[in-house]
């Protein structure tokens, strides 16, 4: 009777676990559904909104406005936006697989629970307070520097002919990798903080 009755048991705890398992990957695959969604609506909203604007603008607006800025605007930066997006839509779930959590330790040991959020908030703030000069500094350049690939591309391939012609080649490509490798560097530095 009691082996009979520990099978059971067991039977019944990894029914539980794998459909934990199965509903957790089902949630997580549904939020990804839907985020993927919002993201792909905002995006195309976006450049949508971004092409009606540039092309109802004055003629003088084209004649004094660099083309790879329309361009970048348009195609870049709207994607820069979904990405800064996405990345709050995963903070936000964080957010709340951190309350989840929280909420499971207060019931567990509340006092224990109070000085860990306390010491993990003084290093998080800590760490933030580090960072936020750097990251404002670099996130800054690396917009300018996103606009300067752009144009350096677009005006390489637009004068082409002239370019081989004169040369130029190894001096322009000098220019594009400087840049380039000032571009790489702040995107692992922000991808890494």
């Amino acid at each position: 009777y009691l082996v009979a009755n520990k099978e059971n048991l067991l039977f019944i705890f990894w029914f539980v676990v794998i459909t934990i398992f199965i509903l957790k990957n089902l949630i997580i695959g549904v939020i990804a559904y839907f985020e993927g969604k919002l993201l792909l609506r905002l995006s195309f909203n976006n450049a949508n909104r971004l092409y009606k604007y540039y092309l109802s603008r004055p003629y003088i607006f084209h004649l004094l406005t660099n083309n790879s800025i329309i361009a970048r605007n348009i195609v870049v930066e709207n994607q820069s936006i979904k990405l800064s997006i996405s990345n709050y839509l995963y903070l936000f779930k964080e957010f709340f697989i951190l309350l989840g959590i929280f909420l499971i330790l207060i019931f567990a040991d509340y006092r224990i629970t109070i000085i860990l959020t306390f010491i993990f908030s003084l290093i998080a703030v800590g760490y933030y307070m580090l960072i936020k000069n750097d990251l404002n500094f670099k996130s800054k350049q690396q917009q300018e520097i996103r606009g300067l690939q752009f144009k350096f591309v677009s005006e390489a391939f637009g004068s082409i002919k002239d370019i081989l012609i004169l040369l130029k080649e190894d001096y322009i490509l000098k220019i594009f990798k400087e840049k380039n490798k000032i571009f790489e560097n702040n995107h692992f530095f922000l991808h890494i903080t």
